[in-house]
């Protein structure tokens, strides 16, 4: 209610699942700044597929998905003062962010993470068999 009428602050909308891309491919950065653990932070992967960086706490799925410096910033999570640090350095240093996406990568497919996975299963389960007598 106290930003409602602030022209700083745009109010939430949904977006359809067929234009989710597109708009976060308009953002400069997506900040997921969470309070607890993410195994599997999808708007951390949204973003990374958008090709846009991303400013997150430092937890969890979040963690692992987001290298500091590299492809996004990390923060501790419930540290406002670092979250509004990372904020003022994206708008002050335009190029820091020109650089983290320059730097990302394309993300792994469910082929490739379903691969790696196989293959430890083998190894592990391999191993397990030829360890007995």
């Amino acid at each position: 209610a106290r930003t409602k009428n602030d022209s700083r602050f745009r109010q939430p909308r949904l977006v359809p699942p067929g234009e989710l891309p597109e708009v976060v491919a308009a953002m400069d950065l997506v900040i997921v700044p969470s309070l607890w653990l993410e195994t599997g932070p999808l708007t951390v992967f949204d973003a990374l597929a958008a090709g846009v960086p991303v400013a997150g706490s430092r937890l969890g799925g979040i963690a692992e998905l987001i290298t500091d410096g590299v492809n996004g910033w990390l923060f501790e999570a419930g540290d406002a003062g670092a979250l509004s640090e990372l904020i003022l350095r994206a708008v002050r240093e335009p190029e820091s962010l020109a650089r983290l996406r320059k730097d990302l990568r394309p993300l792994r497919t469910m082929r490739e993470v379903a691969s790696d996975y196989s293959s430890l299963y083998h190894e592990l389960t391999d191993a397990t068999v030829s360890s007995r007598p």
